[in-house]
């Protein structure tokens, strides 16, 4: 009776360190997707805001728009 206990601890105390073991890579694939989210975020704000100002110049005056073609056309 005393063997079979001890072995059944022994068992239990394999799968917690399995359990522990499997734990801590999850944590770890956890922690670097939250870092590549984090970084894709901050990518797609950057590119986000480079697509605003670029709409926003575009989206300037007609004016300055012929400003921006004729300079241009002097140059070729």
């Amino acid at each position: 009776m005393v063997t079979e206990l001890k072995d059944a601890l022994k068992k239990r105390d394999k799968r917690l360190d399995l359990d522990e073991e499997a734990l801590e890579e999850t944590w770890q694939i956890v922690k670097e997707s939250v870092r590549q989210m984090k970084h894709d975020n901050k990518r797609n704000n950057i590119l986000k805001a480079i697509r605003t100002s670029k709409t926003t110049i575009t989206g300037t005056s007609p004016s300055q728009a012929g400003e921006n073609t004729s300079s241009t056309d002097s140059i070729n």
